[in-house]
């Protein structure tokens, strides 16, 4: 059996000494591998990546906050961070609906139906758009009225289908 030597084949491929058609092959290939990496079957509440939301490093920053200000329990720092991160980019749906999740820990449940609402008017992202409905639902159930919850779930659903 012989050894693959990654080093020398990314060499060859960058140099173009592969062969002609080779690019599109190992392209093909590389494909095919990282498919097989694909999970199957749909999560129960959609993971929307919020760094991706912005590209100003003073938000990150913010939102990095907040994070760690929302793991330690800290709901008013981690509010904070995000109300600082608005403040820069208020069009910036991600940061919307971290806030509607603040307010959901800390209880507040009409604001964060607010908020989540506001994200999903601000956002083009179906999986983004889903994960608010689930906030919206928490948010309803929280406030004692599961129909409303109920509702906001099967929008989600359509969301995430």
């Amino acid at each position: 059996m012989t050894r693959l030597d990654f080093s020398r084949f990314s060499k060859r491929l960058r140099t173009g000494r592969l062969g002609p058609n080779c690019g599109p092959v190992v392209t093909g290939l590389i494909i095919a591998a990282l498919a097989g990496c694909a999970t199957v079957g749909t999560p129960t509440r959609p993971a929307p990546q919020p760094a991706a939301a912005s590209a100003k490093p003073v938000v990150l920053n913010l939102m990095r906050d907040s994070t760690q200000s929302l793991a330690a329990g800290q709901y008013s720092q981690a509010a904070l961070a995000l109300e600082q991160a608005l403040r820069i980019e208020p069009r910036n749906a991600w940061l919307w609906h971290e806030l509607a999740k603040v307010r959901v820990q800390q209880q507040r449940y009409h604001q964060a139906a607010q908020l989540a609402a506001k994200s999903n008017a601000l956002s083009r992202d179906r999986r983004l758009q889903a994960a608010n409905w689930l906030l919206i639902a928490d948010a309803h159930e929280g406030a004692g009225d599961p129909a409303r919850a109920r509702t906001a779930r099967e929008r989600a659903d359509l969301l995430g289908n």
